[in-house]
């Protein structure tokens, strides 16, 4: 977890789908831990899972490859052993959407374990974000819009894996085959 594993972007995980990229973006150990053992629970692979504690890591991850989902620290430092500020998530955030200086992933989610702290950068997340999950301890509402959040992942990675929008069946070669390979502007690989 802690460094990138590059991952096989086509393993199937069965029924459920694809595997998810994820990207957790935060300083606070307890939090990380709590977020990526839920993260194991619910099938998402440890490889899949890379953890940063800062915004510079954050952005180096994020310029080498696509993420599905980013989980992002609403407190964040600038760089290790820098103090956690919103502004640093914020400018983070409008370099990934706005400015396009790295891949930016398919969503991203804001994770805080402080109760004011969205509320206090309320207006730099709007438009940013999905949403804002409140990650503390014993409150378990976070879980279960993750949990959601993991499922419509898999279940959209699982269709984008066909790269098609539609697939053509035949049992014979002649007399069905033939003639759909024939069809004028085909482009059959």
């Amino acid at each position: 977890m802690e460094g990138e594993i590059e991952r096989d972007s086509w393993a199937p995980t069965g029924a459920q789908g694809m595997n998810p990229s994820i990207l957790v973006v935060d300083d606070d150990v307890g939090k990380v831990d709590r977020i990526v053992r839920l993260l194991v629970q619910v099938g998402v692979r440890d490889e899949d899972v890379l953890t940063v504690r800062d915004a510079a890591a954050a952005r180096r991850a994020l310029g080498s490859r696509h993420f599905d989902l980013m989980l992002l620290d609403v407190l964040l430092p600038v760089r290790e052993g820098s103090q956690p500020h919103g502004d640093v998530s914020v400018e983070l955030l409008r370099q990934i959407v706005e400015d396009n200086t790295v891949h930016s992933p398919s969503h991203i989610v804001a994770v805080t374990a402080e109760p004011g702290a969205a509320r206090d950068h309320q207006e730099g997340f709007r438009d940013l974000v999905t949403q804002v999950l409140h990650v503390g301890p014993g409150d378990s509402e976070w879980e279960r819009s993750l949990s959601l959040l993991i499922q419509r992942l898999r279940r959209g990675n699982a269709r984008d894996a066909y790269e098609c929008d539609i697939a053509i069946v035949t049992a014979l070669r002649s007399p069905e085959l033939e003639p759909v390979l024939s069809l004028e502007g085909s482009k059959w690989g």
